[in-house]
C-alpha cells in the first residue's frame, strides 16, 4: 500500500553531535601548523560508534548534511516552538468546540 510521501520523523536530540562528529577536523601530522583535513570513516564503522543504523544515518545525512551546527540547532528549536504552537491551537479548538456544545449551537 502507497501512503503516499511520508514526512520524515523529528530527528534525536544527538543529531547536532552526530552532525559536529561527521565534520570533525582534526590537524594532520606532517602538514604545516593549523592546516586540518576531514576524517574519513566507514558508515557502517561511524554508524556502529554512535549507536545508529545505517539507514537513520543517511536520513540525517540528507536532512543535516549542508547544515552548520548553529543552523541544526536552530532548527530543533523551530520544529520545538511549532509543535508547542499546534498543542496550542489544538487546545483552544477543542475548548472552542465544547462552548458550542454547552451553548447548544451546532
Amino acid at each position: 500500500m502507497d501512503e503516499g510521501p511520508r514526512a520524515l520523523p523529528p530527528a534525536p536530540a544527538s543529531a547536532p553531535k552526530l552532525a559536529k562528529t561527521v565534520r570533525r577536523l582534526v590537524a594532520s601530522p606532517g602538514v604545516t601548523a593549523g592546516a586540518t583535513r576531514p576524517i574519513r570513516y566507514q558508515t557502517s564503522e561511524l554508524c556502529r560508534k554512535h549507536g545508529l543504523s545505517p539507514a537513520t544515518f543517511y536520513k540525517l545525512k540528507a536532512r543535516y548534511g549542508g547544515m552548520d551546527l548553529s543552523d541544526a540547532k536552530r532548527l530543533k528549536q523551530l520544529e520545538d516552538e511549532n509543535a508547542k504552537l499546534k498543542r496550542l491551537l489544538a487546545d483552544a479548538m477543542l475548548d472552542n468546540v465544547v462552548l458550542k456544545d454547552l451553548l447548544g449551537k451546532p
